[in-house]
């Protein structure tokens, strides 16, 4: 089951992937404020135990999948900063984008994957990133076409146009799944305004 957002409020929801184990995804302060929460209320949508190890050592913690309906123009005149490309896949597949945790003095071996990079945190422990192009399991297409639908329905009731959503679920190896749903209105529905619906799961 995944619970999703438009892409905008992104911004104001945070990972936490605590030493103690106890993960959570959460609005920030400034979300919670956004989305009307009362002082006090809680934050948290959604918590989950770290997962076991894919290998000694090694966690898989969150993936990022991209579909084909997510990806659009390069536009040179945009100033983009740091960014890497990747190549292209084929409809009705996505980029899998895997995020691993690894204990200190740990190598990560990518076969089989692009490495994207990997990055020492203090202390040691490691956080590695690898993608592959693979196609969606039924399930995940099942859950992003009914996401997409539910987040239409919400946006085209508040007026709001130029809509894209994220969503976020369980994998089936434990792991948390963010789930970029690109496009929510079909071609020519066509941007008139902002996008300020805040749909729920």
């Amino acid at each position: 089951m995944f619970t999703s957002v438009t892409r905008a409020d992104m911004a104001y929801i945070k990972l936490s992937l605590h030493r103690s184990g106890r993960w959570r995804m959460a609005w920030t302060s400034e979300g919670a404020a956004a989305v009307g929460l009362s002082a006090g209320a809680d934050r948290v949508l959604t918590r989950w135990e770290r997962p076991d190890d894919v290998r000694p050592g090694w966690c898989h913690a969150v993936t990022v999948i991209i579909g084909c309906d997510s990806l659009g123009i390069l536009r040179p005149e945009k100033r983009l900063g740091r960014f890497a490309l990747f190549p292209p896949y084929n409809p009705g597949e996505a980029m899998w984008f895997r995020v691993l945790l690894g204990s200190p003095g740990l190598e990560l071996a990518v076969r089989g994957a692009i490495d994207v990079g990997t990055i020492e945190l203090p202390g040691g422990a490691m956080v590695g990133v690898c993608a592959r192009p693979s196609p969606l399991p039924s399930k995940t297409a099942t859950a992003l076409s009914d996401m997409r639908a539910h987040m239409l329905r919400a946006v085209t009731a508040a007026g709001a146009r130029g809509n894209q959503g994220f969503g976020w679920g369980h994998l089936d190896d434990g792991a948390v799944g963010l789930l970029d749903s690109g496009r929510l209105e079909t071609e020519g529905f066509g941007p008139a305004g902002g996008s300020n619906a805040r749909p729920s799961g």
